[in-house]
């Protein structure tokens, strides 16, 4: 299993990568409380977070018949997609 260093679980450096952060251009994944109960603060770099979308996109799609036709998307198919292009400028 994937462990977040004390620095990810920050939002110092990438939740995907490591790589150092600036307050600027991080992604911000939300807060979010730990397993045990701590407040965490996750960010990711741009082309971490697109990856990152693009994946959970994918995988949406396999049981979401709009986001499957590739025409339409349904709502949460559509923020993965705004990530995506967010990420890639």
């Amino acid at each position: 299993m994937y462990q977040l260093t004390t620095q990810m679980l920050a939002g110092r450096v990438c939740a995907y990568g490591g790589e150092d952060l600036e307050t600027e251009t991080a992604v911000d994944l939300g807060e979010a409380h730990d397993a045990d109960g701590v407040l965490i603060f996750p960010r990711a770099c741009h082309p971490c977070a697109a990856k990152a979308a693009k994946a959970a996109r994918v995988a949406h799609a396999d049981d979401c018949a709009p986001c499957r036709d590739k025409r339409t998307l349904c709502e949460i198919g559509a923020a993965f997609s705004r990530i995506e292009r967010t990420g890639r400028q």
